[in-house]
């Protein structure tokens, strides 16, 4: 139909006039920092960050459950995977911004130690210093 038309060609010239400013974007997030910078469109890592957060309060009520599971899964984007493991590792934004994209299929192991804490058990793609 002409509607299902026009909105093609208007997301195509969307989406061309992204790649063309694509180098304009990665140094305005260059600049500004890979956890504030909000790409065109799209969110910041700080958003999601809050979005995040959400999760895990309701990840911390479903645990107070007697009859809760062991063990999750979570399967999610790379920037979630980022800001979870920031929020749950209390890292600055230093840190966050060391971090390298996780690649799709990617895991990130946390496992329980005696001690009641987390530890992440699989490589972290990050930056030197690697965090603890």
């Amino acid at each position: 139909s002409e509607k299902i038309r026009k909105h093609t060609v208007f997301g195509n010239s969307v989406r061309s006039m992204l790649i063309e400013k694509m180098e304009e974007f990665k140094r305005q997030a260059e600049r500004v920092g890979k956890f504030y910078y909000r790409w065109p469109e799209g969110e910041s890592a700080t958003d999601v960050y809050d979005r995040t957060s959400s999760f895990m309060e309701t990840l911390y009520r479903k645990w107070k459950q007697t009859d809760r599971p062991d063990n999750y899964v979570i399967i999610t984007h790379s920037i979630v995977i980022q800001t979870f493991l920031m929020r749950w590792f209390h890292w600055d934004v230093g840190t966050f911004n060391r971090l390298q994209k996780f690649k799709n299929g990617q895991l990130a192991v946390m496992e329980k130690q005696a001690n009641g804490s987390y530890k992440l058990v699989t490589p972290l793609p990050c930056k030197p210093p690697i965090p603890d």
